[in-house]
C-alpha cells in the first residue's frame, strides 16, 4: 500500500545533512523527496513550501511549530513527522488534498487532529506512539483508508462504531489490551 517513488530520480532526493537542504531549495523544479533530521533551531527551512514537485517529506526533529507554507505543497503524497516532543497544530493539513500517506509517530498527540478526516485520498495513517485517549467518530469519513496504526497509544480505551465505515481497511494495528470492548461495527471490516 506504500506509494512508490519510482518517478523520483535519486538526484532529486535530499537529506538534511550539513546543509544539503540548500541543494533541494536550489532545485525547486525537480526536488521530489526531502528528509529532514535534527533541524537547527527547531524550525523548518525557509523556502520549503516552494518545492513545487515535492512528493515525499519526512521530518524527524523536534519542531516547535509548523510553517504555514508547508500546507502549500499541493503535490505532496507522503508526509512523516517522527519523534517530536512539542505539541504542534496541524491546522491547514486539510489543504494537502493529494496526501496518500500520513505518519505522526511519537509526536505528542494528546488528541486526534480532526482535520485529518478531511484528507479524502489518505490510504495510510500511522499514529503510533502518541497519547490520545479517543479516536473520533469522524475517522469513519476516511473511506479510502487501507492501513491504520494506532498502536502504542496507551490512553486509547475504545474504538468508535464508525470504524466499521472503513470498508477498504486491510490492516488495523492496535493494542487491544487497553480497549475494553470492540464495537460490533468492526465486523463490517473485511
Amino acid at each position: 500500500a506504500e506509494s512508490k517513488g519510482a518517478e523520483c530520480a535519486s538526484k532529486d532526493r535530499y537529506s538534511h545533512v550539513s546543509g544539503v537542504i540548500a541543494g533541494a531549495l536550489k532545485n525547486k523544479e525537480t526536488a521530489c523527496e526531502v528528509v529532514l533530521v535534527s533541524l537547527p533551531n527547531a524550525t523548518l527551512p525557509i523556502g520549503l513550501g516552494e518545492l513545487s514537485r515535492l512528493k515525499v517529506l519526512k521530518i524527524s526533529s523536534n519542531l516547535s511549530e509548523i510553517s504555514p507554507d508547508l500546507w502549500n505543497l499541493s503535490t505532496l503524497e507522503r508526509l512523516s513527522f517522527l519523534n517530536n516532543k512539542f505539541t504542534l497544530s496541524y491546522s491547514g493539513i486539510e489543504r494537502l488534498r493529494g496526501l496518500r500517506e500520513l505518519t505522526l509517530n511519537r509526536v505528542s498527540l494528546l488528541e486526534f487532529p480532526s482535520v485529518i478526516t478531511q484528507l479524502e485520498n489518505l490510504r495510510i495513517l500511522d499514529l503510533n506512539g502518541n497519547t490520545f485517549s479517543e479516536l473520533p467518530g469522524k475517522i469513519g469519513e476516511l473511506t479510502n483508508l487501507e492501513w491504520l496504526n494506532i498502536s502504542s497509544n496507551d490512553n486509547l480505551r475504545a474504538l468508535p462504531p464508525e470504524i466499521g465505515n472503513l470498508n477498504r481497511l486491510e490492516f488495523l494495528l492496535a493494542d487491544f489490551y487497553n480497549i475494553a470492548a470492540l464495537p460490533k461495527e468492526i465486523g463490517n471490516l473485511s
